[in-house]
């Protein structure tokens, strides 16, 4: 079914087992990942994560990867041999020696204390019994889709559990929601501050054109063309500074894609909440077009307060003007 789906972009087969991961120096609780290598590289980039060693392979007997704290906690290297144990479903203990391919980085030190990777043939090898996958983990093409691809996993599959990410991690689902949240506040005060910034400087102009404006008066023009005059020269400053503001934003953003943004000052705190230290932004491409449509109603509403000012002016005390 995922195989066929047009909206599953990668998708991967995890057994789970919690047990006991001991070396020479410490041994401790870990959750157990039985994975298929290939799948589970398309699905999390996971052999992209390797900091020291190989990513495990369809070779070798007995691979395994663990967390780059948990190997540092547990003083073993790559080519040290672990002993995992764990229960199976009858009670029974069942241990194994596995040879460590490689140490893994995540941006949490406690997922990479509590967890490694296995190959989920090694561990059905280990208790025969197990004829059954734990969970199956599916990347889709549009993230929009997820409620909509969750619905339809369920109704297809009624026996089974179904569960988004954000049903998985509820934590990290608010904090995203608050963000969002905080992101459109953040943008309310930005163009807040711009619609200050723009009125604050149509007014100078009026102020400091009281002469000509009382002139343009004296010889007869309309109140009407003086007020559009000055939404008109609002309107060109905007669409004047508008674009090279989206250009550079674009421009930044799109540097920063590749290059990135190190927050390596702040690396322990942001580990702390799961967030990489060098983070790379990244902005749908109708963001652009919302927020120069959204700043040029800005200057023109703006432009308002100005331009009845200039209305309410003297004609033969602006002439007067110094």
């Amino acid at each position: 079914y995922l195989k066929n789906s047009t909206q599953v972009q990668s998708y991967s087969s995890r057994l789970i087992v919690n047990g006991m991961v001991a070396s020479a120096h410490k041994n401790t609780g870990v959750q157990i990942m039985g994975i298929i290598p290939e799948n589970e590289a398309k699905l999390t980039a996971l052999d992209h994560k390797i900091d020291s060693g190989n990513y495990i392979s369809e070779k070798g007997r007995n691979p395994i990867l663990i967390g780059e704290a948990l190997a540092k906690s547990m003083k073993v290297k790559p080519g040290s041999k672990v002993v995992i144990t764990f229960t199976d479903q009858d009670g029974n203990i069942i241990s194994s020696a596995f040879k460590i391919n490689g140490f893994f980085k995540m941006t949490s030190q406690t997922l990479e204390k509590s967890m490694v990777y296995v190959r989920k043939t090694d561990l059905e090898k280990l208790v025969p019994q197990i004829n059954e996958t734990h969970e199956i983990a599916c990347l889709l093409k549009d993230d929009s889709q997820v409620e909509d691809f969750k619905t339809t996993m369920q109704e297809a599959f009624p026996n089974d559990k179904v569960q988004s990410w954000k049903d998985i991690s509820p934590d990290l689902a608010y904090s995203d929601d608050m963000m969002s949240s905080m992101l459109y506040i953040i943008i309310g005060i930005i163009i807040l501050a711009l619609s200050f910034g723009i009125a604050n400087t149509m007014l100078m102009a009026v102020l400091e054109r009281k002469r000509e404006l009382g002139m343009l008066m004296g010889i007869g023009m309309s109140k009407t063309r003086i007020f559009f005059m000055i939404l008109f020269e609002t309107t060109l400053l905007a669409l004047c500074g508008g674009p090279l503001g989206v250009f550079f934003g674009y421009l930044s953003i799109t540097l920063t894609q590749k290059t990135g943004i190190d927050l390596g000052i702040f690396a322990e705190g942001l580990q702390s909440y799961g967030v990489e230290s060098v983070i790379y932004p990244e902005v749908v491409t109708s963001f652009y077009f919302g927020t120069a449509a959204l700043v040029m109603m800005m200057a023109i509403f703006t432009s308002i307060w100005p331009a009845r000012r200039a209305l309410k002016l003297d004609p033969i005390k602006a002439i007067r003007t110094i």
